[in-house]
């Protein structure tokens, strides 16, 4: 698959992986140097379909789509994600991180649905289905990973709490995105975001073993 051979980055600039080599591609929507958690898919071909900064979503043209704003945080690690959408193939869920409480970091994780049969083609956040709740009951990290459950189109979208060693799985089906996560907790550590905030497990990333069996 080609799906992500379309890496965006901040300040206009993009590579494009289809032929083996990385090309550089100038000219995306993209122009704040301060954005960090960027996204992007692409179809079986490597051609890109769209892309976000978590408060944006941009169709294949670089412009933003119809409904595409979103309210996430852009300057967070892993501010968006792109995911497919279990049987459908011609939606996509997209994943971020929203600031609580600005400026101080605790975060909530929602979602919204892009359909590509709309905007002629060039996809639209659906209106019903943007800036939905899946979870905001702790304060959250800067880090998301999503890995596929066993050998299904399902898969989970992980995070992690901020305050202790808690890790929260959401469960993502043709049926939707289930909000009542599985909890792993990893140790008894609690973390405070006084007096010393730069303790806490805020940022960084999720990495997830090729077995799909440790993060």
């Amino acid at each position: 698959s080609n799906y992500n051979d379309n890496w965006m980055f901040a300040d206009q600039h993009s590579f494009n992986f289809t032929s083996g080599t990385p090309t550089y591609v100038p000219g995306t929507a993209l122009s704040d140097p301060n954005i960090e958690g960027v996204s992007a898919i692409s179809d079986g071909q490597g051609n890109i379909l769209f892309y976000c900064d978590a408060q944006a979503v941009y169709d294949a043209n670089n412009n933003q789509m119809p409904n595409g704003n979103i309210n996430g945080h852009i300057s967070s690690t892993s501010a968006s994600m792109i995911t497919k959408f279990p049987g459908d193939c011609d939606k996509y869920y997209l994943f971020y991180l929203v600031d609580k409480s600005p400026g101080q970091n605790k975060l909530a994780l929602y979602y919204s649905v892009i359909d590509m049969t709309l905007n002629g083609g060039l996809g639209d956040i659906i209106t019903t289905q943007t800036n939905l709740l899946v979870y905001s009951a702790t304060d959250l990290t800067e880090k998301m990973i999503s890995i596929q459950k066993g050998l299904t189109n399902n898969y989970w979208v992980i995070v992690r709490s901020n305050l202790s060693d808690d890790f929260y799985a959401f469960e993502v089906t043709s049926a939707g995105v289930n909000t009542n996560p599985v909890i792993s907790n990893v140790s008894a550590t609690i973390y405070s975001y006084n007096p010393a905030p730069a303790l806490l497990p805020s940022l960084g990333w999720i990495a997830v073993s090729p077995q799909n069996d440790a993060i």
